[in-house]
């Protein structure tokens, strides 16, 4: 006898002695086909978004949703449903089931905040509106400009959604009437001039052996280049308003607009007697002058008869003194040279014809005929006396001992003799001149107003002087020193300060051994110059952000950027560019010769790199340090209590802090010398001194800024005046300001 399964049960055979009871799916699991008498309930996973129902088995209930303001704390499974949480304080999330908060945006300077934060939204940030700015982050509103009038001497911030109007001094090398006309760069940045007069320019260039001199159209001279105690700068005083200028070997001379000759350098006696002169040219040993009635008359050397005139010469139209020999072009425009004769320097080629120019170079001439043909004579060993083929139209040559120059009418410039130091290489972009002149190993041209040279740089003679402004912070590293007024500024030797490019708004600089890196006012960092061999110029793409920056002596470059991470890069031979794990958070890094050193917020120091000297050891009884100073082989450190102990190499006294130093508030390093600024502003140094450049001058006041080169030290007053001392072989202590 058969029998229906109860309720509950199934049995699928035939005959079966018995039902089965339906089996319950399990949790995560919904029921897929219905139970019955004859088959038992089908179960199937959960569905995606699903978990199972605790309190109903066999049932998937959906996920709870996160809703914006809400993350994912957990993921829903088949077996459990998703949890949520609440963002954090400063983030938000806008989206349902969003799996991270984001971290409010924030509104940038020049920009306001229109509406949020909140934790399902973001801050919606605006463009200040025309007339208004905004100089902070997140600010809640923006600004109104402010109505300005500039005065003479000053010239306008033009206002802009980041900046308010604004009167800003005018810089050196500028042009500023005041009111809201715009400020005028110069061509030629006279250092001397008041920026609430016009522009001057150039319009005379004259080129020693290694020094170079500008005349602008105020009478004003400059000069730059080679100086010893004899050598041809800086310029007298007493010079009055000058028409024409003249270099020679060391020496200068000048010509005022009353007719008085003055000469500078060695060779600087003029005849009392001279009378009024028209103009001036000065040789290696001998000077000769042109009066108002072209009457030549030749004073000085006269070993080889170079200042004695020949028979028959009276009168001149134009004069050049070499080194043992003269050449003139007299008022018939024929050509006369006298002196020395070797190489016949001083026999003119009879085919000449009339002259418009003539040069007395080293050991040849050069002329240039009315016709614009050129002509050279005497020694041609490296070419000096050859021009280049197809020349013409020439109105002006120039020559030197192993290089000649000519100008033609158009103001084209070729070049002819010696490259050694690439002082043939007229520069591509040059625009037309209207004067050449060439020295040693360099050449030197005016053009649109303005001095341009190159060529050999070994004295900073082809490195056109800047003029500069207020300075707010120095950097010196071997002959070169460096400035931030309103931009960069260098003098010195060229070779050690490659042209920086444009940085808005500098904040920190640091000057290496032929390279240079600063800081804009946004922390980015930029270097320049350098070597291929170490890339201590190329800026490793994680570096941003930048709060400390060092420079080494030698080829490396160190900062500290993002919150406290250090990096160092270029050249690594000491392993001076290998950062250790450093303790704490780095406020600062100091990069010397071929060590490191960094100090951390808590005044823990710690040095890497070559240690022969001891210079990485850092004493087990410094005090907590609050700056660092790294020379080429030792180091110093400042504590809070203004103690400053040095340790490393002490050969040349360097490290030996004098007993009676006081409290200092800043140290510095040159690479043999040291030097300190106490409370009251005071300069004291020590170390190598060979230069003096471990003596500050008797009048030097109070300052607050210092730094040391090789041979040489600056320090900045509180009204950014600059001063230097020590050696100036290469014009580093020449400050045009």
């Amino acid at each position: 006898m058969c029998e229906t399964c109860a309720d509950g049960a199934f049995s699928d055979r035939d005959n079966a002695a018995g039902c089965q009871p339906w089996s319950d799916c399990p949790l995560g699991s919904r029921e897929s086909i219905a139970p019955s008498a004859t088959a038992d309930r089908q179960c199937s996973a959960c569905d995606g978004g699903t978990f199972g129902d605790p309190l109903n088995p066999g049932s998937c209930l959906p996920w709870s949703a996160c809703p914006p303001g809400d993350y994912v704390a957990r993921p829903g499974t088949a077996f459990a449903d998703q949890s949520c949480a609440s963002c954090a304080a400063g983030t938000f999330t806008d989206t349902p089931d969003s799996i991270y908060c984001a971290p409010w945006s924030d509104c940038a300077l020049g920009e306001y905040v229109a509406s949020g934060p909140s934790s399902d939204s973001d801050r919606m940030c605006v463009t200040c509106a025309d007339g208004s700015y905004n100089v902070e982050l997140n600010a809640p509103a923006c600004t109104p400009w402010t109505a300005l009038e500039c005065t003479p001497g000053q010239y306008e911030l033009s206002p802009s959604p980041l900046n308010d109007r604004s009167c800003l001094d005018c810089t050196a090398g500028m042009y500023c009437p005041g009111g809201t006309v715009p400020p005028t760069t110069c061509s030629w940045r006279h250092p001397l001039r008041d920026p609430t007069t016009p522009c001057v320019d150039v319009v005379q260039v004259a080129t020693g052996e290694t020094h170079s001199c500008a005349l602008d159209d105020s009478g004003t001279v400059t000069c730059w280049g080679a100086e010893t105690p004899l050598m041809a700068w800086p310029v007298p005083a007493d010079l009055g308003h000058v028409v024409q200028v003249d270099a020679g070997l060391h020496n200068t001379c000048a010509v005022n607009d009353l007719g008085e000759v003055h000469c500078w350098g060695p060779n600087d006696a003029v005849p009392s007697d001279l009378g009024v002169s028209i103009s001036v040219s000065a040789g290696y040993g001998h000077t000769c002058a042109i009066d108002e009635d072209q009457v030549l008359r030749c004073w000085g050397d006269d070993s080889d008869n170079q200042a004695t005139l020949p028979g028959g010469l009276t009168t001149a139209l134009a004069v050049s003194a070499g080194e043992t020999h003269t050449c003139a072009v007299d008022t018939n425009h024929i050509a006369w040279c006298w002196g020395l004769d070797e190489w016949n320097k001083t026999t003119v080629p009879p085919s000449l014809g009339p002259v418009s120019s003539i040069a007395a170079g080293r050991h040849h001439t050069c002329a240039a005929a009315q016709s614009g043909q050129v002509q050279c004579w005497g020694s041609n060993a490296f070419l000096q006396a050859s021009p280049p083929p197809g020349l013409s139209n020439v109105v002006e040559v120039t020559a030197a001992e192993f290089h000649s120059c000519a100008r033609d009418q158009s103001g084209a410039v070729t070049c002819w003799g010696t490259g050694d130091n690439a002082q043939t290489e007229v520069p591509n972009d040059l625009t037309p001149a209207t004067q050449v002149r060439v020295g040693l190993r360099h050449t030197c041209v005016v053009t649109e107003g303005d001095v341009r040279c190159w060529g050999s740089d070994y004295l900073g003679e082809s490195s056109v002087p800047v003029a500069i402004g207020s300075v707010v912070a120095l950097s010196l590293n071997g002959d070169v020193s460096c400035a931030i007024d309103t931009g960069i500024r260098c003098w010195g030797a060229n070779s050690a300060h490659l042209a920086p490019p444009y940085i808005y708004r500098p904040r920190q600089l640091s000057i290496g051994n032929g390279f240079g890196c600063a800081t804009n006012s946004q922390r980015h960092l930029v270097c320049w110059g350098g070597s291929t061999t170490y890339g201590e110029a190329a800026v490793p793409s994680r570096v941003d952000t930048v709060t400390h920056l060092s420079a080494g002596k030698e080829r490396h470059v160190c900062a500290v950027h993002d919150r406290g991470q250090t990096t160092c890069w270029g050249r690594n031979t000491e392993g001076q560019t290998t950062v250790p794990v450093l303790p704490g958070t780095t406020v600062e890094v100091q990069a010397g010769g071929y060590h490191t050193c960094a100090r951390n917020n808590a005044g823990v120091v710690t040095c890497w790199g070559r240690n022969d000297f001891g210079q990485t050891i850092v004493p087990a009884a410094l005090g907590a340090s609050v700056g660092l100073s790294l020379g080429g082989l030792h180091t110093c450190s400042l504590d809070d209590e203004g103690a400053v102990t040095c340790w490393g190499h002490n050969g040349l006294g360097q490290t030996t802090v004098p007993a009676d130093l006081g409290v200092v508030v800043e140290i510095i390093s040159g690479y043999f010398h040291t030097c300190a600024i106490d409370g009251a502003g005071l300069v004291r140094c020590w170390g190598f001194n060979t230069s003096g450049q471990s003596t500050p001058p008797g009048a030097l006041g109070p300052v607050v800024g210092l730094s040391a080169g090789y041979s040489h030290t600056c320090a900045f007053d509180a009204a950014g005046v600059v001063t230097c001392w020590g050696q100036n072989t290469m014009g580093q202590c020449t400050v045009f300001q």
